[in-house]
């Protein structure tokens, strides 16, 4: 079924194919269990059975991370890596250093790879540029982290300021920053097989003349810890400067920052809980030292388990799975044939994120600790469903070339996809089951959307009109009063069959000029603006010519005088919020010591007028006013507590008792109470319960 605006004529045909078998739980037959008797992994052909460290999927083995470890430096290791978005830090887990000192390194190697996605990846590129000189900004660090998906995709400029980066179609938060320009943030969308170009120009910072600085250590041992990165940044409800520093075969750091107070946090430690405090208060002139100590985690947690379809249940081999444990990214790996996987981490809050050729990503997480194995199936949503169309022109009705249109989750999370039209106006998603929002947007045209809310078979047609913003809407403003021209206010023009609206003020001539889209159905409004009570008119526009529009703007002639009082005491309410609104116009303004105020209205109009005070039940009412004084009295209710019950029982003709039947309860509060009343013979006892009556139905 599809909701689609007016215009989405002419569909194809959906193909004639039953509709297929909505997913079943199979969710539920992924198992969790902890073999705390075994450190090896286990494939789901043979569960229990070790492995060889050497046979499994990406020889991501200790021993083969080792190997990895020792060609750190060699030439050719590519920027492009894909690291998870941050989880809080858990709880402190102690062991051995030895094991800690030679998986880090390792670790640090496998982060080169970079993600596969779902459908075909789009490419983000740009340029770095230096704000103040235009010069290319090399080295600069980018962060391309997904809004609703756990992951944050990573790669710096070359010499030029040039990047690139392969990423899954979606949406993302795109992040630059370098030792000496300030961090920015850019939103950016990346459709599938698409590129996205975003240059970025960066902004020099100023003022680090404070520095922190100590030495961090090994909380057992006391041994320096040699390999990571130390941020100070601001905490994450602020924003500030952020720097940061790698350590050194010392375990020292040193950070140039502003003077303020900073969250201080590792990054990329890994066989250590992950650490953060704040405030570290730096001052301008001096340095301010820090030393701090982690406590060992030891990578020691085999996590297995098989990918599969959410649909059927089978196996899918070659699907990649990334594993985040805590604020640390894990080497990834691939299912094998029989869509097994498995990883080694430590212990920690992880998350396990899966993605493969035909599938949406999906990730879970659980709690892992070690010694020990952990078995998680990841079940994955195929896109086996086909949303297609045409965007065409809504005046000539020929397809539009070049037009974006975005897929995007009706509630938000989700799968995203965006493409453009081809030389026809015909586009094509790949989807999974779910609500989408199909739009389309170009220049010089009113953005079009419709809602794919479920689907009857393999295939929805979604066509879309944009229609052509080449009308001209023009005309004066006039006063009702004395016929002058009106200067300064406010027009709105809105097209109520594509949703486009433009203003426009008019000039010292009275004169409004806007463009707006070809339609049978547009409102020009002036808003209650001043001593003016506003206007509307409805009219047509045709292609490339301009409709008239004067609009006469009465005086606010009327004068509405409320006296706002205790309906129980009879005494005056200060500060009460009134509101006189008209059907173009409102004015609102609150009562003074006397419960008095004062608002300014149209003469002739309908008005309605809303009372709203702290501790009183809203009073709201309409009047018809006059020129000059209107004065209308309003007395508020005392908002009382809601606890009076009424009971009783509910019979039929005969007397019997009906049972089940809904009673409302009405009384000076706007929202009624309802209770479902029971079938019992005997009331609950309650103090002063009245005698039931008896109440006749038919």
């Amino acid at each position: 079924m599809l909701a689609s605006s007016p215009s989405d004529d002419d569909n194809p045909p959906k193909e004639g194919i039953p509709r297929r078998t909505i997913k079943e739980s199979l969710r539920n037959e992924a198992t969790h269990r902890r073999d705390s008797a075994s450190q090896a992994p286990a494939t789901r052909a043979d569960v229990g059975a070790p492995i060889s460290p050497c046979t499994l999927r990406g020889d991501n083995s200790f021993e083969a991370l080792k190997r990895r470890g020792r060609d750190l430096t060699a030439p050719g290791l590519p920027h492009s890596r894909v690291v998870p978005m941050n989880l809080s830090p858990n709880e402190h887990r102690v062991s051995s250093t030895a094991i800690v000192l030679v998986a880090m390194a390792a670790l640090v190697a496998t982060f080169a790879n970079t993600a596969s996605a779902s459908g075909p990846d789009g490419q983000v590129r740009g340029f770095a540029t230096e704000y103040l000189t235009g010069s290319p900004v090399a080295g600069a660090e980018i962060g391309i982290e997904a809004s609703d998906f756990p992951w944050v995709f990573q790669t710096t400029t070359d010499p030029g300021g040039y990047y690139s980066i392969a990423v899954p179609p979606h949406r993302y938060t795109l992040s630059v920053s370098t030792p000496i320009h300030v961090r920015d943030q850019y939103s950016i969308a990346v459709g599938s097989g698409e590129t996205t170009w975003r240059n970025l120009t960066l902004t020099p910072v100023g003022g680090r003349t404070a520095w922190i600085q100590g030495y961090l250590t090994d909380g057992v041992s006391g041994f320096p810890v040699t390999a990571g990165t130390i941020v100070a940044g601001p905490p994450s409800w602020t924003g500030g400067d952020r720097n940061t520093s790698s350590l050194n075969a010392t375990g020292y750091y040193e950070i140039a920052i502003s003077p303020g107070s900073y969250e201080v946090s590792t990054e990329g430690v890994f066989g250590y809980d992950p650490y953060s405090y704040y405030p570290v208060s730096a001052s301008g002139g001096r340095a301010t030292w820090y030393n701090f100590t982690l406590n060992p985690n030891p990578v020691n947690v085999w996590i297995n388990g098989t990918v599969r379809d959410s649909i059927t249940s089978a196996a899918i081999p070659g699907a990649r799975v990334f594993v985040r444990v805590d604020t640390l990214q894990f080497p990834d790996t691939t299912s094998d044939a029989n869509g097994s996987y498995s990883v080694q981490v430590q212990s920690g809050s992880a998350e396990l994120s899966a993605d493969a050729v035909g599938y949406v990503p999906a990730s879970t997480s659980t709690y892992v600790w070690g010694p020990g194995a952990y078995y998680e199936d990841l079940y994955l949503d195929p896109l086996s469903l086909s949303i297609r169309g045409y965007v065409r022109d809504g005046v000539t009705k020929v397809g539009l070339p070049g037009v974006r249109v975005t897929l995007t989750p009706l509630f938000g999370t989700g799968y995203y996809d965006q493409t453009t039209t081809d030389a026809a106006g015909y586009y094509h998603f790949a989807a999974p089951d779910d609500y989408f929002v199909v739009a389309a947007n170009v220049a010089g045209y009113a953005p079009w959307s419709t809602w794919v809310l479920s689907f009857g078979g393999p295939v929805v047609w979604a066509n879309g009109t944009l229609w052509p913003i080449i009308s001209t809407v023009s005309g004066y403003l006039i006063d009702g009063l004395d016929g002058t021209r009106i200067p300064g206010l406010l027009v709105s023009v809105l097209d109520l069959r594509s949703g486009y609206v433009v203003s426009a003020t008019s000039d010292a001539t009275g004169l409004y000029t806007v463009t707006t889209t070809v339609s049978p159905a547009i409102v020009v409004d002036v808003y209650a603006q001043g001593p003016y009570a506003g206007n509307i008119a409805y009219v047509g526009t045709r292609p490339y010519q301009t409709t008239w529009v004067n609009l006469t703007l009465a005086r606010l002639s009327a004068q509405i005088l409320v006296n706002v009082t205790d309906a129980v005491t009879g005494l005056p309410i200060s500060g009460a919020n009134v509101i006189a609104g008209w059907f173009y116009g409102s004015y609102g303004a609150l009562t003074n010591a006397s419960g008095q105020v004062r608002i300014d209205a149209p003469a002739g109009a309908v008005v309605y007028l809303t009372a709203l005070a702290s501790g009183y039940l809203i009073w709201t009412g309409p009047m018809t006013t006059v020129v000059g004084a209107n004065w209308v009295p309003i007395r508020l209710y005392p908002d009382l507590p809601k606890d009076v019950r009424i009971r009783g029982y509910v019979n039929d003709t005969s007397g019997a008792a009906i049972w089940g039947a809904t009673v409302h309860a009405t009384g000076p509060s706007a929202s009624p109470r309802r209770s479902a009343p029971r079938n019992t013979g005997t009331p609950p006892r309650r103090r002063r319960w009245p005698r039931p009556r008896a109440i006749r139905s038919g």
